[in-house]
C-alpha cells in the first residue's frame, strides 16, 4: 500500500472548504452568544465546560484506542475482526458514559459551590448549565466508535455537511438567544444538547446503514478487549496528564480569578480551535494512512508520511499565526469590539504554543500507530502532570493569569520537539534525531525569513486602520507562501505547484 497522495490531498481539500465556512459562521456565533450571555455567564459556561472536559480524559484515551485497533482491522483487511472490534469499542463507551455521568455529578456540583468563583446569583444557572453539559458528554461519548469509523473509512464528504450542520444550528441559537428574555445561559446549554443529541443519532442511523461493522450490539471480545484495555491503560496516563494541563488550568483560572478572565481564555481557546482545526483537517486524513503504512509494514513511507505531516502541519498553522499575533487586538475588536482583559495576550500566546503541539501531535500519531504507548504515555505525562502544579504555584505566588501560558510554551516544546523525537526512534530504528532537527530548522528559518517585512509594516503602518490592516494581514500570508515556496518544499512539489497553477489557473 503506498502513500495515496491524491486522496490525501482530496479529503483535505473538502475539510479545508468545509472549514473556512465553519469559522467565518463560527466568529459571528461566538460574538453573538458572548454579547447575549455576557461576559460573565460566558466565563461561567467556560468554566463548567472546563469541570466537564476534565472529566471527559477517560473518553480522550479511549478514542484513540477505539480509532487506532478499528482502522487497524481495516487495514489487515479482516471483516469479522473490525466488527468484533466495533462491537467491543462501543460496549465499553457506553459503559464508560455511564460512569462520567454518576462521576460528574459528584465531582462538578462539589466543584461548582465550593471552589469555583462564581456570583452567588448565578450558581444555580451555572448548576443547571453543568447538567446539560454533562448529558452532552456523557452521550456523546456513546458516539465515539462510530465517528471513528467515519475517519478509519477515510468518508470526510459527510463529516463535513454535519460540522456545517451543527455550525448553522448554532448560529440560530445564537439569534434566537438575542431574542429571549429569560435565562440566556440555561437555554443555551439545552438547546446545545438537543443539538448534539440529533447530530449523534444521525451519525448511528447513517453507520449502521452504510458499514457492516457498525452493528448496535453490546457484546465484548475478550481479546479485543484485552488489547484495547492494554492499549488504553498507557494512553489514559498521557489523557490524564493532558487534560490535566489544558481543562485545568481553566479551573485553576476559575479558581484564582474571575469570570472575566476566565472568559478571555475560554476566548483564545476559540480562536485558537478555528486555527488548529484547519491542521485538524489536515492530520484526520492522513492519520488512517499513518496507521495502515505501519499495520502493512511499509516502514519507509510511514516514516515519510509522519515527517511530512509534522512539517505541513507547521507550515499550515504558522501562515495563520503570524497575522493573528500581529493583528491579534484589531482582530478582536472586529470579531468582539468589546474585548475583556488579557484576550489579546492570551490569544497570542496560545497561537504560538500550538506550533509546538503540532510536533507532538504529528510525532504522536507515529507513535500510536506501533501500538507501543508504554514510555511514550509514561514519560509524557510526568512531563505534562508537573506543568499542573507549576501554574497553580505561580498563581499562589501571586503571578498573572498569563504565565500559565508562558509555562504551556515551555513543556509544551520540552515534549514536542524533544520527548516525542526520541521515543519515535527508539522505537522505528529507521528514524534518527537528524531527521527531526532538519525539519525544525527548515521551520525556524521559516518562521524569521517571512516575519521580517510584515513586522517592520507593523511599525510603520498604524494597524488600527482599514489600510493598514489589509495590508499587514495580506502581507504576512504572502510572506509566508512565497517563504515556504523557496525554501521549505523540494524541487519536485516546486514542480507539481508549477504544474497545478499552470493547468488548472492560466487555463481558466
Amino acid at each position: 500500500m503506498a502513500i495515496d497522495s491524491k486522496r490525501i490531498s482530496k479529503n483535505t481539500l473538502i475539510l479545508f472548504l468545509r472549514q473556512i465556512l465553519v469559522i467565518l459562521v463560527g466568529l459571528y456565533t461566538s460574538r453573538v452568544i458572548l454579547q447575549s450571555l455576557g461576559v460573565t455567564d460566558y466565563g461561567i459556561y467556560g468554566a463548567v465546560g472546563g469541570l466537564v472536559g476534565f472529566m471527559g480524559f477517560l473518553n480522550g484515551a479511549l478514542a484513540n484506542s477505539s480509532s487506532r485497533f478499528i482502522t487497524y482491522a481495516l487495514g489487515e483487511r479482516d471483516e469479522t475482526k473490525s466488527e468484533c472490534t466495533f462491537t467491543t469499542t462501543l460496549t465499553i463507551h457506553i459503559i464508560l458514559g455511564v460512569f462520567i455521568l454518576i462521576l460528574g455529578e459528584i465531582i462538578g456540583v462539589y466543584m461548582i459551590y465550593n471552589h469555583l468563583i462564581i456570583p452567588p446569583e448565578r450558581i444555580n444557572s451555572a448548576l443547571i448549565a453543568f447538567q446539560f453539559s454533562l448529558l452532552t458528554m456523557s452521550f456523546g461519548i456513546s458516539q465515539v466508535p462510530y465517528s471513528a469509523c467515519f475517519i478509519s473509512h477515510e468518508n470526510f464528504n459527510l463529516v463535513a455537511y454535519m460540522s456545517l450542520w451543527d455550525v448553522l444550528v448554532k448560529l440560530f441559537i445564537a439569534i434566537g438567544l438575542t431574542y429571549y428574555g429569560g435565562d440566556c445561559l440555561i437555554l443555551f446549554s439545552g438547546l446545545i444538547f438537543v443539538n448534539s443529541l440529533g447530530v449523534m443519532l444521525f451519525y448511528r442511523f447513517y453507520c449502521a446503514r452504510k458499514y457492516k461493522e457498525a452493528k448496535f450490539k453490546l457484546h465484548i471480545d475478550r481479546n479485543i478487549f484485552r488489547e484495547i484495555i492494554a492499549f488504553t491503560g498507557w494512553d489514559f496516563i498521557y489523557q490524564f496528564a493532558y487534560t490535566l494541563n489544558s481543562q485545568g488550568t481553566t479551573i485553576l483560572i476559575g479558581m484564582f480569578f474571575n469570570p472575566v478572565v476566565v472568559a478571555a481564555k475560554t476566548i483564545s481557546v476559540k480562536v485558537n480551535s478555528m486555527t488548529t482545526q484547519f491542521i485538524g483537517q489536515f492530520r484526520s486524513a492522513a492519520t488512517p494512512q499513518i496507521v495502515k503504512l505501519y499495520a502493512n509494514n511499509e516502514l519507509l513511507e510511514f516514516k515519510s508520511l509522519v515527517l511530512s505531516s509534522a512539517l505541513y502541519s507547521f507550515y499550515i498553522m504558522w501562515c495563520m499565526t503570524l497575522p493573528v499575533c500581529l493583528l491579534a487586538r484589531p482582530l478582536l475588536q472586529i470579531w468582539l469590539e468589546d474585548i475583556p482583559e488579557y484576550t489579546v495576550i492570551f490569544v497570542q500566546l496560545i497561537m504560538i504554543d500550538s506550533l509546538f503541539w503540532l510536533f507532538d501531535c504529528a510525532f504522536n500519531v507515529g507513535i500510536m500507530a506501533t501500538g507501543k504507548m508504554k514510555w511514550n504515555s509514561v514519560l509524557s505525562s510526568i512531563i505534562n502532570i508537573l506543568r499542573f502544579p507549576v501554574i497553580f504555584i505561580f498563581f499562589k505566588l501571586g503571578f498573572s493569569p498569563t504565565s500559565s501560558f508562558v509555562i504551556s510554551i515551555c513543556f509544551g516544546a520540552l515534549i514536542g520537539c524533544i520527548l516525542k523525537p526520541i521515543l519515535l526512534q527508539k522505537i522505528v530504528q529507521l528514524f534518527n534525531f537528524s531527521d527531526f532537527f532538519k525539519n525544525y530548522i527548515l521551520c525556524l528559518k521559516i518562521v524569521i525569513i517571512s516575519t521580517i517585512i510584515p513586522y517592520i509594516l507593523t511599525i510603520c503602518l498604524d494597524k488600527q486602520t482599514l489600510i493598514g490592516f489589509m495590508v499587514i494581514g495580506f502581507a504576512s500570508v504572502i510572506s509566508v507562501l512565497i517563504t515556504i515556496y523557496i525554501w521549505g518544499i523540494n524541487r519536485n512539489t516546486q514542480t507539481f505547484i508549477n504544474e497545478y497553477i499552470r493547468k488548472r489557473v492560466f487555463k481558466l
